[in-house]
């Protein structure tokens, strides 16, 4: 048996053997396959961007492919997947406010915006970007100062910190603009960006006088006040440049939209100086009245010293509520008799002019809405236990407006009397 199968093997070596056709072809695809199967899919994938990479080599110099080309497509591929992580971060931040943990982001977004726009961009468009976000904070602080949050006030003083820088940066690119041809038409659009940044912070100081006082409060009011004052300085220099351009013969905003802007600025100008005017009247009556009540109060019971010394801070700061409605009083007539020469002045087209009275209006406005704030603190010192209502009013007042209406409690045997506030602002 041994000897026949050896035979039969040298017999298969030495001769010829003719498999069938069907039989080769099946098994090869057999074979092929069980090898493909067992290749990992990253080998595969490998192969490919190798051959890939060999086939840029014919193309191009092959220490160039592996060397830059190579790690440079690496690299694109890392930041454009980090872009994408950081784009989807900004998105989710932008509602985000001071305190919050994508409000980093936000600000970090915003900085490095201004730093592109002011190395590639136009002033105009650096003018337009620090408007905008002095906007975003005045909003902010809006938010801030309405929420429930026991760090809102410090948070909220960041806010206008910020706020106020971006409208001295604001201010000051508008001066960097003059030379250019869009100047013009930039102003108008900043002085409507003032416009609404006024508004805001009108509310805020309503709702902070909605609050009962503290310091931190009465903190932030000055420096809302100092804000606002800085934004109608900023409103005056964006009427300012768009009128010097106009008369130097720029005519992208036409003679009628120079006017009404002017117009408008005047409006805003005498209805803020006689809401001070009128709200100082209000603080000087709830005064009164309570001079009144604590004097009531002592000839009905024998006087004590603390009510004794009640009744002297009140006959002081009824003195100084008295100072300050002769001054408003005269402050809203002299605003009122400027804006109307410089209407007079517009309808002569004499635009130099009326700027001029415009920036003379404004001053003594600011210096009314300061003498309202210093006698509400003033009386909030005196009479810190408050009673403050605040009601909104739609589409009746301007929205840089606020209201006040005063009165007082009357006094008990136990307590004395409060002032009562009736705030009414403007909603946007």
């Amino acid at each position: 048996m041994r000897r026949e199968i050896i035979a039969q093997l040298k017999a298969l070596r030495h001769g010829d053997v003719n498999p069938s056709q069907h039989w080769l072809k099946s098994n090869r695809e057999l074979l092929l396959s069980q090898i493909k199967n067992t290749v990992s899919a990253d080998k595969k994938n490998k192969f490919v961007l190798e051959n890939f990479w060999l086939g840029l080599s014919i193309f191009l110099p092959k220490s160039f492919v592996y060397s830059v080309l190579k790690p440079a497509t690496a690299l694109i591929l890392i930041v454009a997947m980090l872009a994408g992580g950081w784009i989807a971060t900004v998105q989710a931040s932008y509602e985000s406010l001071p305190g919050d943990l994508l409000y980093s982001a936000k600000r970090a977004t915003e900085k490095t915006r201004a730093a592109v726009v002011d190395a590639v961009g136009t002033k105009t468009a650096s003018t337009k970007l620090h408007a905008e976000f002095a906007k975003r904070r005045a909003n902010e602080t809006k938010k801030l100062v309405s929420t429930s949050d026991p760090q809102k006030m410090e948070k909220a003083k960041g806010a206008v910190s910020d706020l106020k820088d971006e409208i001295s940066v604001m201010s000051a690119k508008l001066e960097e603009i003059k030379s250019s041809d869009s100047a013009a038409s930039t102003a108008k659009n900043i002085t409507q960006d003032a416009e609404q940044i006024k508004g805001v912070l009108s509310e805020v100081k309503a709702n902070l006088l909605s609050a009962p006082s503290t310091t931190a409060g009465g903190e932030l009011t000055a420096q809302v006040s100092e804000a606002k004052s800085l934004t109608k300085d900023a409103a005056v220099k964006a009427v300012a440049v768009m009128v010097e351009k106009h008369l130097q013969g720029d005519n992208s905003v036409s003679t009628a939209e120079v006017k009404q802007t002017i117009v408008k600025q005047l409006q805003a100008t005498v209805s803020e100086a006689a809401a001070s005017k009128q709200n100082v009247d209000e603080m000087k009556k709830a005064v009164d009245l309570v001079k009144t009540e604590v004097k009531e109060m002592s000839a009905a019971t024998p006087i004590s010293t603390s009510t004794q010394a009640l009744s002297e801070q009140v006959d002081v700061v009824a003195k100084q509520a008295e100072s300050a409605v002769q001054i408003t009083r005269q402050i809203s007539t002299a605003a009122s008799d400027t804006a109307s020469k410089a209407v007079v002045m517009l309808s002569n087209d004499n635009l130099a002019q009326a700027i001029t009275l415009m920036k003379e209006a404004s001053t003594v406005n600011k210096e009314a809405e300061r003498l309202l704030d210093n006698t509400l603190k003033t009386v909030q010192n005196v009479l810190p236990t408050m009673v403050v209502v605040k009601e909104d009013m739609p589409g009746v007042l301007p929205t840089s407006t606020i209201m006040i209406t005063a009165t007082s409690t009357a006094a008990t045997a136990t307590t004395v009397p409060a002032v009562i506030l009736i705030v009414t602002s403007a909603t946007r």
